[in-house]
């Protein structure tokens, strides 16, 4: 149980903090006098997004790093790197994109891209531990 702990502190602070985060700017900016039109992805851009990075990705990574290694021959036949090449396409959305959201003043853009990213984060827990063994399995076996 004590080494789920980092995983559910990522988690939550970068999932919910996030959002709490957006909620209270956007309340200050809102006592300031600033409008915001309301924004919210439909679920089927937030299914897209997230089966896409979590699920086609990876595939999709794992189909090109194939191609290159053992079709041309072009990367180096070490399965350590290609278990870290593969393991880095099948994690969640890095936070930046929040973060490029707000310094170009999207705050209720960047409140609903946390919204999906938290959903994301949350699927990932089965995603990314169904991909990395599976990855480790084909790779080493």
């Amino acid at each position: 149980l004590g080494s789920a702990q980092v995983p559910i502190s990522m988690l939550m602070l970068s999932g919910s903090g996030t959002i709490n985060y957006m909620k209270s700017l956007k309340g200050r900016l809102e006592a300031q006098g600033a409008e915001f039109t309301p924004f919210s992805f439909s679920w089927r851009t937030e299914l897209a997004i997230v089966l896409g990075r979590l699920l086609l990705q990876p595939a999709a990574c794992f189909a090109a790093f194939y191609v290159l290694r053992s079709v041309l021959g072009v990367l180096p036949d070490d399965p350590l790197l290609l278990l870290v090449v593969l393991i880095e396409s099948a994690v969640p959305t890095a936070q930046n994109i929040i973060m490029m959201l707000l310094v170009h003043g999207e705050i209720v853009e960047g409140e609903a891209m946390a919204a999906v990213l938290l959903r994301q984060y949350a699927f990932s827990m089965v995603t990314f531990t169904a991909a990395a063994a599976l990855f480790q399995t084909l790779i080493f076996s």
